[in-house]
C-alpha cells in the first residue's frame, strides 16, 4: 500500500428536525518511501469528492495538523492532545439523548 485515507459519513439530525451530513476524514498516511509525491493529497480530494457525491454538506479532519490538510482548505482549531488509549477513562454511566 503506498498511501490510505478513509472518510466515515455520519448523518446528524438537530433538535429541530434540521438533518445534515458529515464527512470524518481521517486515517491519512503515506508509506515513507513514497512521500512528497502528492499520494495524501489525492487521496483526500478523492474522499471530498465522494462526501460531496453522497451530499455532505461539511468535512471535518480527524488527524494530526499537516500542512496537506491546510491546503485543501481545512482550519484547525483547539488544541490536540496525543495520548495511549489506555490512559482514557471513559464515564461510568453511559451517556443518553437528555444530556
Amino acid at each position: 500500500m503506498v498511501a490510505t485515507a478513509s472518510i466515515r459519513i455520519v448523518r446528524y439530525r438537530f433538535h429541530d428536525g434540521l438533518e445534515n451530513s458529515f464527512g470524518l476524514v481521517g486515517a491519512v498516511a503515506t508509506h515513507p518511501d513514497f512521500i512528497r509525491r502528492g499520494y495524501a493529497s489525492e487521496a483526500i480530494d478523492f474522499l471530498i469528492r465522494e462526501g460531496n457525491r453522497r451530499n455532505v454538506n461539511a468535512f471535518a479532519l480527524w488527524g494530526s495538523e499537516s500542512s496537506v490538510y491546510r491546503n485543501k482548505g481545512f482550519e484547525f482549531g483547539g488544541k490536540q492532545v496525543r495520548i495511549p488509549l489506555r490512559a482514557l477513562t471513559l464515564p461510568s454511566t453511559p451517556i443518553t439523548d437528555s444530556e
